[in-house]
C-alpha cells in the first residue's frame, strides 16, 4: 500500500470580537494528504482513494483465486474421468484423456505428473490395471487425492466470497463518501447563499 503523507495548508483560525476588542484562535491546520501519485487531497478523497485502491486489490485476488478454482474443477473432473473408466476397466495407462487442459495427456501421465504418483517397481501405482486388486489401489489412491482437492476447493470457494464481500464493502464505502461529500457541499453552498 502506498505511503499517506499529511500536509499542512493553512491555518483554521477564528476571530472573536469582544466589544472593541477582537481575539483570534488557533483551531488547527488544514490538511491536504498525498497517496499513491495523487496530490493535494481532502480528507473525503484520501478515504476515497483508499477505498477504491482496497476494491482493486481484492478484486485482483478474486480474479487469481477463481483462477485456482477452475484449474482445480479441471483437475477433479480429469480425476473423475480417469478413475470411472479404470473402475469399469475401459481404460488403461495408455488410454488418453480428452478433457480440456489435458487434451492427449496418457492416464498414466496424469496420475504421475498432475497426481503426484509415482510409478516403476518402486511406486504406490501398480504396474497394470489388469486385474481387481490393482484397479481398487488406484481407486483409493485417488480418493485420497480427490477428497484433498475437492476440500482446497471449499476453502478456496470461501476465500473467493470473503474477497469479493470485502471488495464490494470498499466499493460501497467509497460510493457513500462521494455521496455524503457532495451532500455536505450542497448544504455549504446553500447555507452561503
Amino acid at each position: 500500500m502506498a505511503k499517506i503523507e499529511a500536509i499542512t495548508a493553512g491555518v483554521n483560525s477564528v476571530n472573536i470580537q469582544h466589544g472593541p476588542e477582537s481575539e483570534s484562535f488557533r483551531l488547527g491546520d488544514v490538511k491536504l494528504y498525498n497517496y499513491a501519485g495523487l496530490e493535494n487531497l481532502t480528507l473525503g478523497q484520501l478515504a476515497n482513494a483508499l477505498c477504491v485502491h482496497i476494491g482493486v486489490a481484492l478484486e485482483d485476488q478474486s480474479v487469481n483465486k477463481m483462477n485456482v478454482i477452475t484449474l482445480n474443477a479441471r483437475r477433479l473432473k480429469a480425476t473423475a474421468k480417469v478413475l470411472e473408466d479404470i473402475m469399469a476397466g475401459m481404460g488403461d495407462y495408455a488410454t488418453t484423456l480428452a478433457i480440456p487442459g489435458y487434451e492427449g495427456m496418457t492416464y498414466l501421465d496424469f496420475l504421475t505428473k498432475e497426481m503426484g504418483l509415482s510409478s516403476g517397481p518402486d511406486g504406490v501405482l501398480p504396474s497394470a490395471l489388469n486385474t481387481y486388486d490393482e484397479r481398487m489401489k488406484v481407486f483409493s489412491l485417488l480418493k485420497e487425492k480427490m477428497t484433498s482437492d475437492a476440500t482446497a476447493s471449499q476453502q478456496d470457494m470461501v476465500d473467493l466470497q470473503t474477497y469479493m464481500s470485502r471488495r464490494d464493502v470498499a466499493y460501497a464505502t467509497a460510493s457513500n463518501v462521494i455521496r455524503a461529500t457532495g451532500s455536505t457541499l450542497q448544504s455549504t453552498a446553500a447555507a452561503c447563499q
